[in-house]
């Protein structure tokens, strides 16, 4: 229910993301990115209930579109601090990152969801073992294996998206302070070899001739 918002935000925001960071810089942008970010984590969470309408799922629209302003600029700025003849560097760190991101985030936002399910989870009392422990893995074992508990399980596993998507919410808005104190306020262009050979040679000339004028 949520693939055309979020289609909608990801193809849409990232061509207009990159324009805005060359104007208003990446200090800006990115701070902004992961605001919008915030917003969108906790509305998920607080309208992850069984009966919210469609429209609520404004999440699935917000959440791209902070993606779309945070990960454009980000990209622009790894792509431009590495020589232009190790782009394929640039690009392959860049996916790493985003990569190693998503683990982390499945890996801590899935446990917390998981604790505040198990703890808010009715007694288990009656049941056996195995059925206990079924129960306690999901939210489909606990309708497969307990269906008197579904109640009582659905709520528990909304309790635990409500607490992620605040804990995904507080992760976002503290990373959108660290990225406006330590972001620079612009991309550069990391010169080529060439480049960065031909810089050398000039300022090993000035120095010869500063170093000459000075022995005279």
């Amino acid at each position: 229910f949520m693939v055309r918002p979020t289609s909608m935000g990801l193809l849409g925001v990232p061509p207009r993301a990159a324009t805005l960071a060359a104007r208003f810089g990446v200090r800006t942008m990115v701070p902004i990115g992961l605001l919008i970010v915030t917003l969108g984590m906790a509305l998920f969470g607080v309208m992850a209930q069984l009966d919210s309408p469609y429209w609520m799922w404004v999440s699935g629209l917000i959440l791209p579109i902070g993606m779309g302003v945070t990960m454009t600029p980000l990209t622009t700025l790894i792509m431009a601090a590495v020589p232009r003849e190790r782009a394929g560097m640039g690009s392959a760190m860049n996916d790493a990152t985003r990569e190693l991101g998503g683990a982390l985030g499945v890996a801590v936002l899935g446990s917390v969801a998981t604790t505040v399910y198990v703890s808010n989870l009715p007694s288990r009392d009656g049941l056996s073992a195995e059925v206990a422990e079924q129960v306690e893995s999901g939210l489909a074992g606990a309708l497969r294996g307990a269906p008197q508990l579904a109640p009582g399980a659905i709520d528990a596993f909304l309790d635990g998206v409500l607490i992620a998507g605040f804990v995904a919410a507080g992760i976002a808005a503290v990373a959108a302070a660290i990225a406006r104190i330590w972001l620079p306020a612009q991309a550069g262009v990391a010169p080529t070899a060439a480049e960065r050979g031909d810089d050398a040679r000039r300022a090993a000339q000035m120095a010869g001739a500063d170093l000459a004028a000075g022995t005279e």
